[in-house]
């Protein structure tokens, strides 16, 4: 219960963030120069900026994102369990229909100096949601099942160190403003809660079947 009512709140807390800048950007208000104040303070970067920022955007692109879902959920579903496979791939594709759904209604535009040409909207974004997505779910699973200390340490630094760094690139490469990629990570976190409910609600459910099944023995 205790976990269930932590994940709630942070869901809400971060639902709060994405309907914050939801607002500000359909009805520019307190922040509305915020993006345009960064995007000339990032300016033009360096080649191996660049470079690495393109390598992430298609490392981390559509189709790289449901290729390692696939892997990912492939190697769960025989490594670790059923409900953990489904886990990643509901979640990956919840956060993948959700994010195209709120681009096709928002439609806000890209800056228009991006370095890489791309036709669908800005905000949310895409590469910072879903990158978000992976690495707090494969977390969630994963960092229960590691040593406490170092490795856990280990991996949540290095997952947040990614998605930072995705995050940072999508700016770097001018195609979304600030607002879109902190609504893509605010989004990213409400999906994970989600996972984290659906993983508390089945593993609380699971003995509460068993143990009525031994009782009626």
């Amino acid at each position: 219960m205790r976990k269930s009512a932590v994940a709630s709140s942070i869901a809400l807390a971060l639902m709060a963030v994405f309907v914050f800048l939801l607002a500000e950007v359909v009805s520019p208000g307190h922040i509305s120069g915020l993006d345009q104040a960064v995007n000339e303070m990032i300016g033009r970067q360096s080649a191996w900026t660049v470079l690495l920022s393109k390598g992430l955007h298609f490392l981390f692109a559509p189709l790289s994102v449901i290729v390692m879902t696939v892997a990912t959920a492939t190697i769960a579903w025989r490594k670790i369990g059923q409900k953990e496979a489904v886990l990643i791939a509901g979640m990956m594709l919840l956060a993948t229909a959700v994010n195209h759904l709120i681009k096709l209604l928002v439609a806000r535009p890209r800056p228009e100096d991006a370095l890489i040409a791309l036709s669908d909207a800005a905000f949310p974004s895409g590469h910072a949601s879903a990158t978000a997505v992976f690495f707090g779910i494969l977390c969630m699973i994963l960092v229960p099942k590691l040593k406490p200390g170092l490795p856990r340490v280990s991996m949540i630094s290095a997952s947040v160190f990614v998605v930072a760094l995705v995050g940072f690139s999508r700016l770097c490469l001018h195609v979304h403003w600030l607002t879109d990629v902190l609504a893509g990570l605010a989004l990213g976190g409400v999906i994970i809660c989600a996972g984290a409910l659906a993983q508390d609600f089945f593993s609380t459910a699971r003995p509460t079947k068993a143990s009525a099944t031994r009782r009626s023995r």
